[in-house]
């Protein structure tokens, strides 16, 4: 004896419903949201029956199928069907040709992203980080209130050195995307017009004794 299916849940099930009857139901949720709008009766373009909406939704789908073949003929036509010699070739920058100076390829400025870097004595190929750096610096800076940062990159040395003791690799000029402020960096600033640039014309009154 076969046994009985299982009940569906909610979540994977899914109530049949005739065209007819969804269209129905689409038909009176539009009506109700343009009435609510006072589209009704104002505008002679709105369907008022079941016939001049189904009519509207299969014009709307012919203007839509139209347009999309107009697209892909104007496409055909600037760049080819996609094969042979109509078909767009995307080569690699400067025809593959790689350079050994470490340089980004468009700024030629010194960076570890350019994609034919090699480590060198000056800069050498940082290690990963171990689990106790990644740790401090993720779970416990956030804890601290200072945020969850990368570990940064250190001289490969003896794995037997504390992690903190090993010296940081100082980044290219280009990669350094987030430089934190020092103060040798921070200069006050006296300039009243430019105090109330910054913090505004009421808080600067506040301030003012």
């Amino acid at each position: 004896m076969p046994s009985s299916p299982a009940a569906m849940s909610h979540t994977n099930s899914k109530t049949w419903v005739a065209p007819k009857m969804a269209e129905q139901e689409k038909f009176a949720l539009v009506m109700e949201n343009l009435t609510r709008m006072e589209f009704i009766p104002r505008s002679p373009f709105v369907p008022t029956n079941l016939s001049e909406w189904l009519a509207h939704r299969v014009a709307f789908a012919e203007d839509t199928r139209r347009e999309e073949m107009k697209k892909l003929a104007n496409r055909e036509a600037t760049h080819g069907s996609g094969l042979g010699m109509g078909r767009v070739r995307i080569g690699q920058a400067f025809r593959g040709r790689q350079f050994l100076d470490n340089r980004s390829p468009v700024l030629a400025l010194e960076s570890i992203w350019s994609p034919w870097y090699q480590p060198t004595e000056t800069y050498p190929q940082a290690l990963w980080p171990s689990a106790e750096e990644m740790k401090e610096e993720g779970d416990e800076r956030n804890t601290s209130g200072f945020g969850r940062f990368p570990a940064l990159p250190r001289v490969p040395g003896n794995e037997t050195v504390v992690w903190k003791q090993k010296n940081l690799i100082t980044p290219f000029t280009f990669d350094r995307v987030w430089e934190l402020p020092t103060l040798e960096k921070e200069k006050a600033i006296e300039d009243e017009l430019a105090m109330e640039a910054l913090i505004g014309e009421s808080l600067l009154k506040k301030l003012d004794p």
